[in-house]
């Protein structure tokens, strides 16, 4: 590792006085290991001024490993401090002797002096296998590179103190299976007084444990990691090792807020929290009563032919079950007290990750501890895309939300179910009704409606059928074949949709079909999206209030 400056650098070496020009090491061939060393260096990159061994440790057997500086950030920026592993006895709380398991140090280079941080590997026991190479790094630094703050990992169920909790409720990481975390130790304050905080909720990786590097910017707040094996709700569904962005808002007060969500293409309600399931209230049996004196029955006449009923179509329910990984949503809120808003919205960039920015005027937004991607903001309103992998079941799972509005917290809760498919429409104010945004994308200039069954392919003049592409939201991670088309009253065969939902960008996707000839001459029909998930058939807006095309 090199300072910020450039001006000094640290490493780990079997050598004997490896810097050029060193003298005094003490790392002999009779006990050699990686030791650790820290030398200044000039404009050229020649090594002058400070050269010092850091540590003289010798390994309890040979060849075993004592002090670990792992690839990465693991000096200040200012060049004073120095973090590693080791399971060296480098503070002499126990007589110098080795130990079993290894800890976290900071070494401070103007003092000479080392500093124990939290708990050796082995001090959880229900961490089985021991706890993890923690990478530790600096952050929170003044204008001078000077750091405050220590980033670190560690599956273990520590106290704030960093001693291991006595009652696995009392820790910072009860979780039975120990998965990681990351946490912030003040390095600005005493040993004695100093606290960690976890910063992460990581659930347990799957297959192997996995190992998570902070990548520490000048700020706490502002972070990087890496990590393999795990959904943390963004959408890894392969699991590759991904590196992931973490953002710590600060919080200055908390507020409370009535809110409501709605469906970002066409305003369709969304519940907070899942309808209760009724139970059922037992039919009291009847009294008994002496039966009637029978009366003679009249002569039947002949009942008039009752004029049939047509058959009503469904009405558009009155609500919707939830939101759905990846969706495109509103949320209106009125807040007691909150700093103002300035409005802004973002501009989608399909083929980045993230796609829309996690802030937007001082504004985050999370589900589940996930950040939402912001398309816009305001007062009173929040443009939002899902985390794409909320994982939900049919019935709706509720996940706990919090906006923080410039310092301003509020929360609470809504549900995710897996599917939720919402047309999008031209109309200046996403409602009920409308005109579909949908396009004849046959050739290659998309046409607006009206539309024909088949039409002339530009290339080679054949008459084929019209291909169709809808706009449409909540309807990502959807299994091919799972999607279906309703024109009204028919559906769409599988052999003529042409595609399941096509990710355009955050929050949208299309579909695309082709209609069958019986279509010809409909008029203006309405377009209804399903989505059968988990044997349950989410819609979008029913015929009564669903978007519509023209069919000539």
């Amino acid at each position: 590792t090199i300072s910020g400056t450039g001006t000094r650098v640290v490493f780990a070496s079997t050598g004997d006085n490896p810097i050029i020009g060193m003298t005094g090491g003490d790392n002999p061939s009779t006990s050699r290991n990686d030791e650790i060393f820290v030398s200044d260096l000039d404009a050229l990159g020649a090594p002058t001024g400070l050269m010092r061994q850091v540590t003289v440790t010798t390994p309890t057997n040979p060849g075993a490993v004592v002090n670990r500086l792992d690839l990465g950030r693991r000096m200040s920026r200012n060049g004073r401090y120095i973090a590693f592993d080791s399971f060296a006895d480098l503070t002499n709380e126990s007589g110098g002797t080795n130990q079993s398991g290894f800890a976290v140090f900071a070494y401070d280079i103007a003092s000479d002096l080392f500093r124990r941080v939290g708990s050796r590997s082995d001090a959880d026991a229900a961490a089985f296998g021991g706890d993890v190479a923690r990478f530790p790094g600096f952050t929170d630094n003044d204008q001078n590179g000077e750091p405050s703050t220590l980033l670190l990992t560690t599956r273990m169920n520590i106290l704030p103190d960093g001693t291991i909790a006595a009652k696995e409720e009392d820790g910072l990481n009860p979780t039975q299976s120990r998965p990681i975390q990351i946490y912030k130790y003040q390095l600005n304050e005493p040993p004695s007084t100093a606290i960690f905080t976890r910063l992460t909720k990581f659930p347990i990786s799957s297959g192997f444990l996995a190992l998570t590097q902070p990548i520490p910017s000048d700020s706490a707040g502002r972070l990087s990691f890496n990590l393999a094996l795990t959904e943390l709700g963004t959408g890894n569904f392969d699991q590759q090792s991904e590196v992931f962005y973490l953002l710590t808002p600060n919080v200055s007060a908390e507020t409370e807020a009535t809110v409501d969500f709605v469906t970002g293409a066409s305003a369709l309600p969304i519940m907070q929290l899942p309808p209760p399931t009724p139970t059922p209230t037992p039919t009291p049996s009847p009294t008994p009563t002496p039966s009637p004196t029978p009366t003679p029955s009249p002569t039947p006449t002949p009942s008039p032919t009752p004029t049939p009923s047509p058959t009503p179509l469904p009405p558009t329910p009155d609500s919707v079950l939830g939101v759905s990984p990846g969706m495109l949503a509103v949320l209106n809120f009125t807040a007691m007290s909150s700093p103002t808003i300035v409005p802004r919205t973002s501009v989608g960039f399909p083929l980045r990750s993230f796609g829309l920015p996690l802030e937007l005027s001082g504004v985050t937004m999370s589900i589940n501890g996930v950040a939402c991607q912001l398309q816009s903001v305001s007062d009173n309103k929040i443009e939002f895309v899902v985390p794409l992998g909320l994982a939900s079941t049919t019935d709706g799972t509720v996940y706990p939300f919090v906006v923080n509005n410039n310092g301003v917290v509020f929360r609470g809760e809504l549900t995710a179910v897996p599917a939720r498919p919402d047309v999008f429409t031209t109309l200046p104010v996403p409602g009920p009704g409308g005109r579909a945004l949908i396009f004849n994308v046959t050739n290659r200039v998309a046409r607006r409606d009206p539309f024909t069954i088949f039409t002339i392919r530009q290339r080679g003049g054949r008459r084929v059928p019209t291909v169709f592409r809808v706009f449409v939201t909540g309807i990502a991670n959807t299994a091919e074949g799972t999607v279906t088309v309703r024109i009204g009253d028919t559906f769409i065969p599988g052999i003529q949709m042409l595609s399941g939902g096509e990710f355009v960008q955050p929050g949208v996707f299309t579909v695309d079909f082709s209609l069958p000839p019986s279509l010809e001459g409909s008029g203006d029909v309405p377009i209804i999206v399903e989505v059968t998930a988990g044997g349950v058939v989410f819609s979008s807006r029913f015929p009564d209030t669903a978007p519509s095309f023209f069919l000539l």
